[in-house]
């Protein structure tokens, strides 16, 4: 059996992480073997030296024996294991060790399964070359490429909020950039039917599309920075300025070259997104931004071209600041009702006016921040019964892997629909619709005179039948919940504002300042001067 299988070993602090691994591993599939998992430095170390394994994937931060020293330890030892860190830390300091010890990857938590796959994946294929007695790459080489992936995934960022000159970023990333410009493109790739064949080869597709990239432009680039993932691969270049209608020429031939081998699989799609080119490594995350926009615009442009954001003409925003704020009015009271009927009444409202008032940068920030909006609903709602990480990568899979705009609305109706179902079937063991009305009706009124049956007529029920209700769903009458509710308001506002007992008594629907601290004194047990003083 572990013939010919590789052989792994797991390590974390936290026992959970390491069940986690275990069962996001696609072992498989990857043709690997699971030998043990183990809670401490000393501990890894030991098991390494005794059963000499393929594969290691341990956190950087471990007791007894930190990651970094256990690996500097290992290579003294001659053992050709391969390592993987899996950590929380993303200083750069931190990635730069582990490069110095000649690691595989560098992966950040919370640890994404495909990320991790994908990962091992180009492991065992560097394993089995090396067991083939392929000649590898120079340690130097691979160091350099991985220290370029971690600059585009997080330097670029950290640069455009701290601008350096090309020397401190030699210095502080390992990356000798020269003058002239520099640019972002996407490579992004759409399957319009997961076939087995796609599958299998989706792998050695991205590859071939990185490495023709490298052959092509390899001369005319000074640095090119480069990231791989499942369907997207994203490109920094740096070029002198003379070079950049030679850049503009060669992109058509690459995307014709590229085009060519993925017809050789059965629906394959390619577009390629262009970012505008800039004079100095700051821009490189402006420049990123503008690459995904144009990518993003395919869902309306069509696959199978090259999409120049210079060339878009698209409004900055899809909305004005008003009509965005009624739109999440509007699908946060939605939410809190759990109507999913009402919510693709208003997603596909939407989605007709973004027909007519494209903006990709902008359709796909309004949608994160609906699905933000949601899970923040859904966490008040369900105290983290459902699973968030998977509501999350099923929306954002789904917008990345759209390729027009009714797929795009199908692709984040989906899983926030399947999400308000499972949260209704929670909700509803908890309380019943009236009672969830009151509470929206709170939220929306507690500043305002309240009465019982002001909530009773709101939720279309006798005042006396929605107080029994009430008491039999929360456990306290409505009077305790509206004094409770107004008394956490005004808690807030004591911390956060300077305004007077007068002014908060009359924020939180009290126009007797003296009737509002005694109120407040027998709810928290201290006047509110003294709360403010203690927490303010």
């Amino acid at each position: 059996m572990l013939k010919n299988k590789k052989t792994v070993l797991i390590a974390d602090d936290e026992q959970l992480i390491c069940e986690l691994l275990k069962k996001i591993i696609d072992w498989d599939g990857l043709k690997l073997c699971f030998i043990g998992e183990y809670y401490t430095g000393q501990a890894l170390y030991q098991a390494i030296l005794e059963k000499k394994p393929d594969i290691v994937i341990t956190d950087i931060s471990m007791p007894q024996m930190d990651g970094i020293e256990l690996i500097g330890r290992v290579r003294r030892e001659g053992i050709p294991c391969h390592f993987v860190i899996v950590s929380g830390y993303r200083q750069f300091e931190y990635a730069h060790n582990a490069l110095k010890y000649d690691v595989e990857d560098y992966i950040l938590k919370p640890v994404d399964a495909d990320e991790l796959n994908h990962t091992l994946n180009k492991l065992t294929l560097k394993i089995a070359e090396e067991e083939n007695q392929v000649e590898d790459r120079p340690a130097a080489a691979h160091n350099e490429k991985l220290l370029k992936r971690f600059f585009l995934n997080n330097g670029i960022t950290q640069l455009a909020h701290n601008k350096l000159t090309l020397e401190q970023i030699h210095k502080e990333y390992g990356i000798n950039f020269k003058e002239g410009l520099f640019q972002i493109i996407y490579i992004k790739s759409d399957i319009r039917e997961q076939t087995q064949d796609y599958a299998e080869n989706s792998s050695s597709i991205q590859n071939k599309i990185a490495v023709t990239f490298q052959d092509m432009f390899g001369e005319i680039c000074t640095c090119i920075l480069e990231e791989q993932s499942f369907d997207t691969i994203k490109i920094g270049m740096n070029y002198p300025v003379e070079n950049e209608g030679r850049i503009n020429n060669k992109l058509k031939e690459y995307f014709g070259r590229i085009q060519n081998y993925a017809d050789l699989f059965k629906g394959y799609q390619l577009t390629v997104g262009v970012g505008a080119s800039y004079d100095h490594p700051a821009c490189f995350l402006k420049s990123k931004e503008e690459a995904y926009a144009a990518i993003g615009s395919r869902i309306v442009l069509g696959c199978d071209q090259i999409i120049y954001w210079k060339n878009l003409e698209q409004p900055q925003e899809i909305l004005t600041d008003g009509e965005k704020k009624e739109l999440f009015k509007n699908l946060e009271k939605t939410f809190e009702l759990m109507e999913k009927e009402r919510f693709k009444e208003l997603m596909g409202g939407f989605f007709r006016y973004a027909r007519n008032h494209f903006s990709s940068s902008s359709l796909f920030k309004l949608l994160e921040e609906i699905l933000e909006l949601f899970l923040q609903t859904k966490e008040r709602l369900s105290a983290g019964r459902l699973n968030e990480d998977y509501i999350r990568k099923q929306y954002i899979y789904g917008m990345q892997s759209a390729v027009s705009l009714l797929d795009l609305q199908k692709a984040v109706i989906r899983p926030v629909s399947e999400a308000m179902d499972q949260l209704a079937d929670f909700v509803e063991q908890q309380n019943k619709k009236p009672v969830r009305m009151a509470f929206v009706y709170v939220e929306e009124n507690y500043a305002k005179q309240i009465h019982l049956e002001d909530v009773a007529s709101y939720v279309n029920l006798n005042p006396v039948y929605f107080s029994n209700v009430f008491k039999r769903e929360t456990g306290e009458n409505f009077t305790d919940y509206l004094t409770n509710y107004r008394m956490k308001i005004a808690r807030e506002l004591l911390c956060a504002t300077n305004d007077s007992m007068n002014e908060i008594a009359e924020k939180t629907g009290y126009q007797d300042a003296r009737y509002f601290s005694k109120l407040f004194k027998k709810s928290v047990g201290i006047k509110p001067s003294e709360y403010r003083k203690i927490y303010g």
